[in-house]
């Protein structure tokens, strides 16, 4: 799909999804909305990453898209952004990581909106979603392969940009784009380093072998950043950033700003330690310590209403973006799933080809891309995303409980016209809604 053709509103079917605007583009990347296509009429919005064209012809970059995708598929926890599926389309050799959507904002835009105006994400805000964010990155550290080994999965780029909260209250991380695991078929090339220079910890600047704890330094830096409302180690130019890195001053933040209590200073600057063997040892550790330290910390639904309260405005056209595109009367429920058939798929595994017995049960999508299905979209409908940003997800709409409509009374009309023996029981009741997840 071509940039022109995102812009104008057109969707265009791979295997069984359908890719509309293209939403945010990065290095290696660019976001789409997404539409799967399943059974019976059944659809959901995804987001939807696919490799640029010249590094999807490099298999090293592949081999790079697809361990993210098998590592991603590890991981499941509910403050880690899930992966769905991995389509390749081989007549165009080119690939697709398929991922759940989130109605929300990154920590980055919801920090630049606040700075606009003068303030600071609020201490208990701040402290609830780095409690996830540590939460999160605990899950992807702990993960493990399938006969239960661990993969000891660093994620190598935690920064404001890969962790986006969702108007239901609950921070996630994204993009295991660059991320390690011990058994990954991926070198670092020597002298190669992967990540932001302004959210790496001192030791990924230096050729040791990484561990969770330089996850812990960048995570110790989004939530100071967060608390101070301004940036740890800005400079003019990436080598200025790395020498503030390895040997620049780091202020507590209640240095700039007020009302930082001093066991919350200590807590920050212990998981900013340059020697890591003096940091938090786990990102479970950092996230008992902040729900230790006696402070209050936003619940879910306090966060979720602040995330409405900053970004509002952005949320209300996603989901009116949302809404269109599930409502486009060219490509409807009902011939989704006979375009959906129309299209051949071939499972295969994803995981590296080194034969080191690490495989994942993330499966590989194989299916043809047409033209000829393409979607219309209203144009005056704009999605307002930075290019560097991964794509904000968008909630699937909640059908409301079903209520009882007397079905008992004519089932015993029946039962009593029909003259039959026996007991029948018939229960009637609505459907309980979910709860929303409250931190504690």
């Amino acid at each position: 799909m071509s940039g022109a053709e995102a812009t104008n509103g057109s969707g265009l079917v791979v295997g069984r999804y359908v890719l509309y605007d293209e939403i945010a583009a990065g290095g290696m990347a660019t976001i789409h909305i997404g539409r799967m296509l399943g059974e019976i009429g059944f659809t959901r919005p995804v987001a939807v990453k696919r490799l640029l064209p010249q590094f999807a012809r490099d298999p090293e970059f592949v081999s790079m898209f697809l361990e993210e995708a098998r590592l991603a598929a590890r991981i499941r926890h509910p403050n880690v952004v899930q992966v769905l599926d991995v389509v390749r389309e081989e007549s165009a050799n080119e690939l697709f990581l398929v991922m759940e959507f989130i109605q929300g904002e990154t920590v980055t835009r919801l920090t630049r909106v606040t700075r606009k105006r003068a303030r600071i994400v609020p201490m208990s805000i701040a402290l609830a979603i780095a409690s996830d964010l540590l939460q999160g990155l605990h899950a992807a550290h702990e993960a493990k392969d399938e006969i239960g080994r661990p993969l000891e999965i660093v994620h190598r780029d935690v920064s404001p940009h890969n962790v986006i909260v969702g108007n239901d209250g609950v921070a996630r991380v994204l993009d295991f784009g660059i991320a390690k695991a011990s058994s990954s078929s991926q070198s670092t090339r020597e002298g190669e380093v992967k990540g932001k220079f302004a959210y790496m910890a001192p030791e990924q600047l230096s050729s040791v072998t990484l561990d969770r704890r330089a996850d812990v330094f960048a995570a110790s830096i989004v939530l100071w950043e967060m608390l101070t409302g301004g940036r740890l180690f800005q400079a003019p130019d990436p080598a200025a950033i790395v020498g503030r890195v390895l040997n620049g001053r780091i202020a507590p933040p209640s240095e700039l700003a007020q009302g930082i209590p001093a066991q919350l200073d200590a807590l920050v600057m212990h998981g900013l330690e340059r020697d890591r063997d003096k940091r938090f040892a786990t990102a479970a550790e950092m996230a008992r310590a902040i729900e230790s330290l006696g402070i209050p910390i936003a619940r879910t639904i306090e966060v979720g209403t602040w995330v409405n309260r900053i970004a509002g405005d952005t949320l209300k056209k996603r989901a009116r973006r949302i809404a269109e595109i599930e409502s486009t009367g060219s490509f409807s429920a009902s011939n989704a799933l006979a375009a959906a058939k129309s299209i051949s798929q071939r499972p295969i595994p994803v995981g590296d080809n080194t034969g080191s017995g690490s495989r994942s049960g993330l499966r590989v999508s194989r299916g043809a891309v047409t033209s000829s299905q393409q979607v219309a979209l209203p144009d005056d409908v704009q999605v307002d995303l930075d290019d560097d940003e991964m794509p904000l997800p968008l909630p699937q709409a909640q059908p409301a409980p079903k209520k009882s409509r007397g079905g008992r009374g004519w089932v015993l009309c029946l039962l009593a016209l029909a003259g039959g023996a026996g007991a029948f029981l018939y229960r009637a009741g609505g459907v309980a809604p979910a709860k929303a997840k409250i931190a504690s």
